[in-house]
């Protein structure tokens, strides 16, 4: 029974990505033909149902080119960069939509110390900073206790034994420190005309205007309001419903 079940199940869903195909290929096919509301139409409803790649919210950000919706273009093309870093089309085409921004910031300049620290972090991803960091400690661990059980005792190689396991625990503190920043890096694209940045939520007095197609640091949130932080290091409050994370 357990198995037809699992027959089953696995049968609905292949038939459920075949319509998402299907799906996908009727709205490529209308923008295609350069009806871009109704291509557009089709991908959100895709995305809100979960469907996620780079190649969708490409075709996406390209309909809201297309319609001159910046902000919403610049924020879909910033979801597929993503997802492929590296795909030249997705580059070009956020460039493109970039140049028809209003707003320029003068970034701030990176102290030489955090850039070469944040090299150092992107030699690996999180999760190989925390598998070779629990090797080593393994391993210095385990050559540590047949050392204290061993009669013959070295300095020297009780020594590398420790220096081992610590190597290890510098991995796994890197593998931290590296993993809380990618999940605190979040950015966000203005996706209407023109906002008013607020020096505190409700309240806030105006501190200055920003355009469609901004990206800034989201720092916080409280209540319906956000926090961001701008390319030239200023800070204020925007409303959420105005702010789209990537």
């Amino acid at each position: 029974m357990k198995r037809l079940l699992a027959i089953f199940f696995f049968v609905c869903g292949l038939n459920g990505f075949a319509n998402e195909q299907v799906r996908f290929e009727e709205a490529n096919k209308a923008y295609s033909e350069q009806q871009f509301d109704s291509a557009l139409e089709i991908y959100t409803q895709l995305i809100d149902e979960g469907w996620q790649s780079a190649a969708i919210y490409f075709n996406t950000a390209n309909c809201h080119y297309r319609l001159n919706s910046i902000g919403k273009a610049i924020l879909y093309y910033e979801k597929a960069k993503l997802l492929a870093p590296e795909d030249e089309d997705i580059i070009a085409n956020l460039k493109l939509a970039e140049s028809q921004k209003i707003d320029e910031f003068e970034v701030m300049p990176t102290p030489v110390f955090t850039r070469i620290f944040n090299s150092l972090l992107a030699v690996f991803s999180n999760s190989i900073w925390f598998i070779v960091g629990l090797i080593l400690i393994f391993l210095g661990a385990t050559a540590l206790t047949f050392f204290l059980v061993s009669k013959s005792k070295s300095t020297l190689r009780f020594g590398l034994y420790l220096t081992l396991g610590t190597i290890g625990l510098l991995f796994l503190f890197l593998g931290n420190i590296k993993l809380n920043q990618e999940e605190n890096n979040t950015f966000g694209v203005l996706t209407i005309a023109n906002a008013y940045v607020k020096s505190e939520p409700n309240i806030g007095e105006d501190l200055f205007i920003v355009h469609e197609g901004t990206k800034a640091h989201i720092e916080e949130t409280f209540s319906n309001w956000i926090k961001v932080r701008f390319p030239d290091g200023k800070t204020g409050w925007l409303l959420a419903e105005s702010f789209e994370s990537i």
